[in-house]
């Protein structure tokens, strides 16, 4: 059996996710036993997903600020903005505060993925397991504020990475068609 891209080379390996037969070149392309097309529809579900969770850190953190700051506090959503960026002190501390509080659900999620991180690299068992988690969350409540940029940029940084990749799997899918055009021919 031939490559399932270039028909003229035989098969060296297959796709490890949908068993189409591979050329050498085209199993070493990415890096992995991948063909082109799985390629492209896992960095397009991976960037789907990026996406959905920056949208939704984005919309609970400002929708619980609202709900904390605007609806609690009887007060304009502008004022809000005004008191957080160029308010008197304590407007401003009121304002960081409740920021702050808005963000304890981003920052416990980031707090349990560093978490999983540390118990997998020092390789945690037992007591430890449970006291690197407490560390975590108490970490992720009291720098919630910190966590949810931090972590919107790396939402950001995931979808960018995949955006690169479906847009390199599509230009190597149309530089395939092209080749096999010309060689039809």
């Amino acid at each position: 059996m031939n490559c399932y891209y270039h028909k003229d080379k035989d098969r060296a390996a297959e796709c490890i996710n949908c068993g189409k037969p591979l050329c050498r070149a085209c199993s070493a392309y990415w890096g992995a036993n991948m063909c082109t097309d799985c390629i492209k529809k896992i960095a397009v579900k991976k960037r789907n997903i990026f996406l959905l969770r920056l949208a939704a850190v984005i919309a609970v953190t400002g929708a619980l600020f609202y709900l904390f700051y605007c609806k609690m506090g009887s007060t304009a959503p502008i004022n809000a903005l005004t008191a957080f960026f160029g308010g008197n002190e304590p407007r401003r501390k009121t304002a960081l505060f409740i920021y702050a509080l808005a963000c304890i659900p981003a920052g416990l999620r980031a707090s349990f993925t560093l978490g999983r991180w540390f118990a997998g690299i020092y390789d945690l068992t037992g007591r430890a397991v449970m006291l690197c988690f407490v560390a975590v969350i108490a970490g992720g409540i009291l720098l919630g504020a910190a966590a949810v940029p931090i972590y919107c940029i790396w939402l950001l940084y995931g979808v960018i990475k995949y955006n690169f990749t479906v847009k390199a799997a599509k230009a190597r899918l149309a530089k395939l068609k092209n080749i096999e055009r010309k060689r039809k021919k």
